[in-house]
This record gives structure tokens, C-alpha cells and sequence, in this order.
């Protein structure tokens, strides 16, 4: 598939927790990415952290030189 624009990914759970949480893999054309959802973040405080159950990534990265010569479509394969 050709676009202009990196593919954005959006991943919730309403039945999912810390303790089960979904695990989303994304394989794009040259790597694979994942990330678990609710998305769990440490902060400063102490013994603190921040739990996000509704989570999107931005894909093809990969395509940047692409992206900043934008003269060439370019693919994203997911």
C-alpha cells in the first residue's frame, strides 16, 4: 500500500489489566513493533505509576528519508 502519511495505531482494552494485560504487535515492512496495553509508566515519585488502558503509535519510521524528501511515495506494509 502506497500513502503520504505514516499509519497510526490505536489500541485499547476495557477488560484488560496490570496483572493481564494484551500485548499488540504490529509487523511493518522491515521490523516489528509491540507494546502491551494498559500501558504502564513509572514516574518520579516513588513506588508510583501511571496506567494508560487507551494507547496508538505512529508506524513507519523506517520510511523517514521518504518522509523528508517528499518527492518519492513510499509503502507501508502492516
Amino acid at each position: 500500500m502506497v500513502t503520504a502519511n505514516p499509519f497510526r495505531v490505536k489500541a485499547w482494552s476495557t477488560n484488560s489489566g496490570p496483572n493481564q494485560p494484551v500485548l499488540v504487535v504490529v509487523q511493518q515492512e522491515r521490523q516489528v513493533t509491540s507494546w502491551q496495553v494498559p500501558l504502564l509508566v513509572e514516574t518520579t515519585r516513588r513506588d508510583d505509576i501511571l496506567i494508560f488502558p487507551n494507547t496508538s503509535k505512529t508506524m513507519c519510521h523506517d520510511q523517514m528519508d521518504s518522509i523528508i524528501n517528499p518527492g518519492k511515495p513510499y509503502s507501508c506494509f502492516i
